[in-house]
């Protein structure tokens, strides 16, 4: 198994998303390294004749502790903070967001359905979608956040960013079929315990640092076991431990150099010996006419 994107679907206007559908043309390189390892994957299962390999094309994963350079942190960190975030193609997107336990239930679904193979002589593979089967509007979605962090966003309206799409949405009728997957978040006013995840438990851009939990409006800053209280010294933090760090692994690499070191100069050492003792004795003879006669 391994993991592809709705990225695949590049310049498909038709939606929802089918498994069915060319995806031979898309918009970022993202998506050309996603329409590749598809391939790769199938190509590499065939020559070395692996079991079976199936590929999941997730659509906008969200939830706790997601990626902090997803939408759902830069969003909510952006609002708390009380910065601008950027709303490109002036908030005319739709994105397909599936919650993670959703993503999860379907992962270990297929784990035990193994695809079979089309026809003979060809691997068995299989590609599915794996969504929430409802596209969102973005002001919508950010609308949901402010609603949790009871706060306005702050909105900068930009034309649409190169490689991004207008709208994801994902069919989902081949996995249900195949595994019996249905999500069970039809909308994000279905899911607002979900998205309270989301708003308080607050990425660091820095992807070292240790993540800060932010309660409901109004209420102090809580501290999880093992994550510190505050924003800014999470990234001291972050940064002490990155030079503490990098110190070890330069000891590390000191001391594996001083034991190369060591290493050449005993195998020296032994080669010299083994040539002391192999090369024969030689005795230096005067020549028979400088020898003085009586």
């Amino acid at each position: 198994m391994y993991a592809s994107s709705s990225s695949v679907y590049g310049a498909n206007h038709t939606l929802p998303y089918s498994e069915d559908q060319n995806v031979d043309h898309p918009m970022s390189l993202y998506a050309a390294t996603k329409k590749a390892d598809e391939l790769i994957a199938h190509s590499y299962s065939h020559l070395y004749r692996l079991p079976s390999t199936t590929g999941l094309r997730f659509f906008t994963v969200y939830g706790p502790w997601g990626r902090p350079d997803m939408a759902a942190a830069l969003f909510t960190r952006a609002i708390v903070d009380g910065t601008p975030i950027k709303v490109f193609n002036f908030g005319r997107m739709r994105r397909d967001f599936t919650y993670i336990d959703d993503i999860v239930e379907g992962v270990v679904r297929v784990l035990s359905h193994a695809p079979e193979a089309p026809d003979a002589g060809v691997a068995p593979y299989a590609i599915y979608n794996i969504g929430n089967h409802t596209a969102i509007d973005l002001e919508s979605f950010i609308g949901e956040l402010e609603r949790l962090l009871g706060k306005r966003a702050i909105r900068e309206y930009l034309p649409p960013q190169p490689g991004d799409v207008p709208a994801t949405f994902a069919a989902i009728d081949r996995i249900a079929t195949a595994t019996g997957f249905a999500p069970r978040r039809l909308s994000l006013k279905d899911c607002g315990a979900s998205w309270r995840g989301i708003s308080t438990t607050i990425a660091p851009t820095d992807p070292l640092a240790r993540h800060d939990r932010i309660r409901a409006p109004g209420e102090h800053l809580a501290r999880l076991p093992g994550a510190w209280s505050s924003h800014d010294s999470g990234h001291r933090r972050s940064r002490i431990y990155r030079r503490q760090f990098c110190a070890r692994l330069a000891r590390r690499g000191r001391g594996a150099r001083r034991q190369h070191r060591q290493a050449d100069l005993r195998r020296q050492s032994r080669q010299s010996g083994r040539a002391r003792r192999t090369t024969p004795a030689t005795i230096s003879c005067a020549p028979t006419s400088a020898i003085a006669r009586p």
